[in-house]
């Protein structure tokens, strides 16, 4: 689950759902969300955890009919849908844990290793830990989590790239964009 945002269109959320070949099963994406300027002074700095969480994350979950095991994101605000959803919700923090690539993760909307220990104002505070070389982090009020998504990371293997299908719901929302 990832969300682009769009000078022309807002904030568009997209959610794959994959085998464990890393098959497309399920695809959705939802419908421009913009805010109006009242809500951008009211809400402040939690709006996009509430943009990207309650409604955009909330949205794309109510239309999935498969039941993933872990949903996959590369956005810190989209942490924020696990309060709604009973499975873990995973930040791929980054693919290399001995050198964080900071160009990879604007400041705005991804999380580095100096946030995973200070309370953003937006999210819970973050419990890191890797699985292969990934550097990943949950919300610490699901640390419960933790184990889960060990075990399924160790069953989809080293060679599965977790970063890869964020890319893939990239491209196929940009896509959707054009038409």
């Amino acid at each position: 689950m990832t969300v682009l945002e769009s000078a022309e269109h807002g904030f568009l959320g997209g959610y794959l759902v994959l085998n464990h070949h890393g098959r497309p099963l399920e695809f959705h994406c939802t419908a421009p969300v913009r805010p109006n300027r009242a809500q951008e002074i009211l809400y402040g700095t939690t709006l996009k955890p509430y943009l990207f969480g309650d409604q955009i994350g909330q949205t794309l979950w109510s239309q999935s009919k498969k039941v993933p095991h872990i949903i996959y994101t590369d956005l810190v605000e989209v942490l924020q849908v696990r309060q709604f959803i009973p499975h873990p919700v995973v930040l791929i923090v980054d693919q290399n844990k001995s050198t964080m690539n900071h160009s990879r993760m604007p400041a705005h909307s991804r999380v580095d290793t100096a946030h995973t220990n200070n309370r953003a104002p937006h999210v819970d505070h973050l419990q890191s830990f890797c699985s292969g070389e990934y550097a990943l982090a949950i919300p610490e009020a699901y640390s419960e989590d933790k184990t889960i998504v060990l075990e399924q990371c160790e069953s989809l293997g080293e060679s599965f790239d977790l970063q890869e299908p964020l890319d893939r719901i990239r491209c196929a929302i940009q896509e959707a964009q054009l038409q």
